[in-house]
């Protein structure tokens, strides 16, 4: 009796580990992985997230003005020489549309960016709570 109860639960299980790391959270889209590049000049970073046989990226651009919490409890606005290559985030994010050169552009608009802890190491910010 209880195998089909198991073998339902590891089925639910792979298919939630082998899903990309794009997660709609408490009615917001979030992605998360390791920074890999950074562009000043138009405020977009790209994450990426590897799996056992797969490597995705999330591009998106940084709200203007995006603030963020540190350490000591202060509240201050993000700049993008602060992003470290390599760190990993969870981005919270908005889909929007602009115009460029005439045309309408689809892009991801994130307005919170907030550290993950994977290992014991110290951040420059903290999690929003």
């Amino acid at each position: 009796m209880r195998k089909p109860q198991f073998l339902a639960s590891a089925l639910l299980l792979l298919a939630v580990s082998t899903q990309a790391q794009h997660r709609f959270v408490g009615g917001s889209d979030t992605w998360m992985g390791s920074i890999v590049a950074v562009n000043d000049q138009t405020r977009e970073i790209t994450l990426k997230a590897a799996f056992s046989n797969e490597t995705q990226t999330f591009t998106g651009v940084l709200k203007t003005g995006l603030r963020v919490r540190r350490r000591d409890g202060s509240e201050t606005t993000l700049q993008m020489s602060e992003l470290s290559l390599g760190s990993t985030e969870a981005a919270y994010y908005a889909r929007k549309t602009r115009k460029v050169g005439g045309k309408k552009e689809k892009y991801f608009e994130i307005y919170r960016l907030d550290p993950v802890y994977i290992f014991h190491h110290e951040p420059i910010r903290e999690q929003r709570p």
